[in-house]
């Protein structure tokens, strides 16, 4: 993809870390098979996703699962479930004329629709299969590309720094995010969980140094966005970051 006029970075943004997104418990019975399958013989999430998503909207036509996400992501706007703090760092990398990508391991059913209503230019999550043809396609529910989580995420932001050719700043919230964070030029644990937090403070790969982010949440922002950048410090919680 080409630059547009005035570029400057590449920003991949975690979907977590603009929203507060509920994570409900599954009590539904389909779901059981698949959760114990998970916890006795294989600890593969991307499987345990696939599984889940079959058990419970597989074979419902794409109509349906649309209008569905329709509600879901309307009904996430409706009740401010967006954080403020993080829509107002979206932003300042918006009026700087950086490349904004959404990255997440939820599935293609809706985040793509997060990512249209935030702005995003661009969003990478975990696809799944149909069958059929549009419109009248039905949710076969298996994983179309890997689950974009961990080393999945690293690749992904490795392409993305090859195709856009900009330094890359980077935000996630999970210990799952932090090999793609140290591998941005700028990468920003936000929120962080309480298993992210204590591997921030170990020892890192040779060429990557943590900081304490005190200052503004990006210290290589450029003046233009930086108060911006200042305000949002105030209201979110970054808690380490990788600086080359």
């Amino acid at each position: 993809m080409a630059r547009s006029r005035g570029a400057t970075r590449c920003c991949p943004f975690s979907a977590d870390i603009c929203s507060g997104i509920p994570r409900a418990g599954i009590v539904c019975g389909a779901c059981r098979p698949p959760l114990v399958s998970y916890i006795a013989v294989r600890r593969d999430r991307g499987r345990l996703k696939s599984r889940v998503i079959r058990a419970v909207m597989g074979g419902e036509p794409r109509r349906d699962i649309d209008a569905w996400a329709d509600i879901f992501v309307g009904g996430l706007e409706r009740r401010g479930a967006f954080r403020p703090a993080g829509l107002a760092t979206v932003e300042a990398h918006r009026r700087a004329g950086d490349r904004l990508v959404l990255l997440s391991a939820s599935p293609d059913l809706y985040v793509p629709r997060i990512g249209r209503l935030l702005g995003f230019e661009r969003t990478l999550c975990t696809e799944v299969k149909w069958q059929g043809h549009p419109p009248e396609d039905l949710l076969d529910g298996a994983l179309q590309t890997p689950n974009r989580r961990g080393d999945e995420k690293t690749r992904c932001l490795a392409l993305l720094r090859a195709e856009y050719g900009l330094p890359v700043i980077a935000y996630g919230n999970s210990a799952s995010d932090l090999p793609h964070l140290r591998l941005a030029d700028k990468g920003l644990l936000v929120n962080g969980g309480v298993e992210a937090r204590p591997c921030c403070r170990g020892r890192q790969p040779a060429g990557c140094r943590l900081a304490l982010a005190t200052g503004t949440l990006i210290s290589a922002a450029r003046s233009a966005t930086s108060d911006a950048l200042g305000a949002a410090r105030s209201r979110w919680s970054p808690n380490r970051c990788t600086d080359r």
